[in-house]
């Protein structure tokens, strides 16, 4: 199992490389290895990615955490948490989908299990 000892952000040429265990990989390339494309931020403290979209990747590097920007609204309409495999764990959605009879709750969560999102939703 790998572990994460220091993510670095350089940016050199407009290429970007993050430093994992002491290796350099392509940024984007990499993130594009897991269908994360569109990044507008990406937050040093949190390590959180900001993507514009709504679609989130259902996998990622190991425990991610991704927010969806909505590219019309300029706000972040969900957060998919990623667990220690890259597989999506949790969606936090920050809107009611247009639907508010059927998520009359604003925040709320859907679980993914076995790689499928659940339809039930859990109160934040």
């Amino acid at each position: 199992m790998f572990r994460v000892l220091d993510i670095y952000i350089v940016q050199d040429f407009s290429l970007w490389f993050y430093y994992f265990l002491g290796v350099a990989f392509n940024f984007t390339m990499n993130l594009a290895n897991f269908n994360i494309n569109n990044i507008v931020k990406v937050d040093e403290e949190s390590g959180i990615i900001t993507i514009v979209g709504n679609r989130l990747s259902v996998k990622a590097f190991s425990n991610a955490m991704i927010d969806a920007l909505h590219p019309k609204l300029k706000k972040v309409i969900s957060r998919r948490f990623y667990d220690a495999k890259g597989n999506a764990k949790v969606d936090i959605d920050l809107t009611d989908h247009g639907y508010p009879k059927a998520h009359p709750i604003v925040p709320h969560a859907h679980d993914w299990i076995d790689g499928k999102r659940s339809e039930k939703f859990l109160e934040n």
